[in-house]
């Protein structure tokens, strides 16, 4: 839990005040907004980087057992749901604090996180495919996706940024979709 609010704190700092992604989001909404995709991507990320050392971390229990090799993906994937269900809790707060109170549109949480978590597991899935082919993959992914971070719509409005930008069409599609 402390990590992923630190981190946001760190891009509030970086991101918010000095680089002013902030823009086209109301001042108390933009927290809220950084924390919550901090926690989710936060979650993707360790599911797919436990995805990728899932098979190669654990060749002697792969080598001495006969079992399922896509169970050990899926729990890594449980296991990082876990924690991100205890980082929900705090951000069931940080919401809180800057003055949204809870509705019933907040139990549509519930299923976008059962969606999530389904598509996290089909990343550590067919990463842990390609990192038990190449262990060297596990050095490369924690780049690959910071990358994939600082370009979706986790610390930034999208639109916002992209407003009176001669930004191709094209690519502010590919921005939106991801």
């Amino acid at each position: 839990v402390a990590t992923p609010l630190l981190n946001a704190a760190v891009y509030f700092f970086i991101f918010g005040l000095l680089l002013g992604a902030r823009r086209g989001i109301p001042s108390d909404v933009y927290v809220p907004f950084l924390v919550t995709g901090v926690f989710v991507f936060t979650f993707t990320q360790s599911s797919v980087l436990a995805g990728v050392r899932a098979i190669s971390g654990n060749l002697g229990l792969v080598r001495a057992l006969h079992f399922p090799r896509a169970s050990l993906p899926i729990s890594f994937a449980l296991q990082q749901l876990q924690q991100l269900l205890f980082s929900m809790i705090v951000l069931v707060v940080v919401v809180m604090a800057f003055g949204s109170m809870p509705a019933l549109s907040w139990l549509l949480v519930l299923p976008a996180l059962l969606l999530q978590f389904v598509f996290n597991t089909g990343l550590a899935l067919i990463f842990a495919r390609m990192g038990s082919r190449t262990p060297d993959l596990a050095q490369l992914m924690p780049f690959v996706l910071r990358t994939w971070m600082y370009a979706s719509g986790v610390m930034f409005s999208i639109p916002a940024m992209l407003a009176n930008k001669d930004v191709p069409p094209w690519l502010a599609d590919v921005l939106q979709w991801n």
